[in-house]
């Protein structure tokens, strides 16, 4: 990302707080499970894991934000028990982890070909 260091810690708490509020919002009904429902949790955690990943600097950084976000997920699903209208959903939360999940596997194997291709050149 080419984003100064302040501006990527900017827009990973930004979206943190999007993802907190759409997680807490209460809501009058629960609308249907479905397969898109779940779609738009994976991206939603792959997005947030594509913004964190870049703010740590080493593969123990990158790990340690990947559980995080992860154990974040588990606590929006734990406080919507809280909220009219809300339920924890284990669908969700597995949703959420295989976003994270498949978002830090990919930019891993992106960033390990980028520093592949630089040592060559």
């Amino acid at each position: 990302m080419w984003l100064k260091r302040w501006q990527q810690w900017l827009l990973l708490s930004v979206y943190a707080a999007v993802i907190t509020a759409l997680s807490l919002t209460p809501a009058s009904t629960m609308p249907d499970i479905t397969l898109w429902d779940k779609a738009q949790h994976f991206i939603a955690y792959a997005v947030f894991m594509g913004f964190a990943y870049p703010v740590a600097n080493t593969l123990h950084g990158r790990l340690l934000f990947a559980i995080a976000i992860i154990l974040y997920s588990a606590a929006m699903e734990y406080g919507q028990s809280w909220m009219p209208g809300r339920a924890p959903s284990g669908g969700d939360l597995l949703a959420n982890s295989l976003g994270v999940i498949i978002a830090f596997a990919i930019m891993s194997a992106v960033g390990a070909m980028i520093k592949r291709r630089r040592r060559r050149a």
